[in-house]
């Protein structure tokens, strides 16, 4: 894989903390790999791991592939183009309706809901994870 992924379970994964929209982030993720996409989040085991990587690397709240741009409600993983079957939504998330169409993991355990996931407009700025 590209420099700097680590293994984690059966896939790759490399924290980008510079802080980027939705679509920059899986932009990015593709300029370092063509196998490299924003990471899915399909178990609370890999939801763990993700946020334990996170905060290793000093990381704050990251951009997963999750999204409903397509139709709103219908949460599905960009990559690998399946539907969101695990979920770890905070309290009263999702809430953005149209507002709020991607999916961000708070992991800063400042964050009184860290480990758990929020819709956020697609334009906000954040960290991101990539995953071959």
């Amino acid at each position: 894989p590209a420099s700097g992924f680590i293994k984690i379970d059966a896939n790759w994964y490399l924290w980008v903390e510079a802080q980027k929209t939705w679509s920059d982030a899986e932009a990015h993720c593709q300029s370092l790999h063509s196998s490299a996409h924003l990471t899915d989040v399909p178990s609370l085991k890999l939801n763990t791991r993700l946020i334990n990587y996170a905060r290793h690397n000093q990381g704050g709240n990251f951009w997963t592939s999750g999204n409903d741009q397509q139709t709103d409600g219908q949460w599905v993983w960009q990559h690998p183009g399946t539907s969101v079957g695990f979920t770890n939504w905070r309290t009263d998330e999702p809430n953005g309706g149209t507002n709020e169409n991607c999916m961000m993991v708070y992991s800063q355990p400042r964050e009184t809901h860290h480990t758990q996931w929020n819709d956020a407009p697609c334009s906000e700025t954040v960290s991101f994870i990539c995953k071959i």
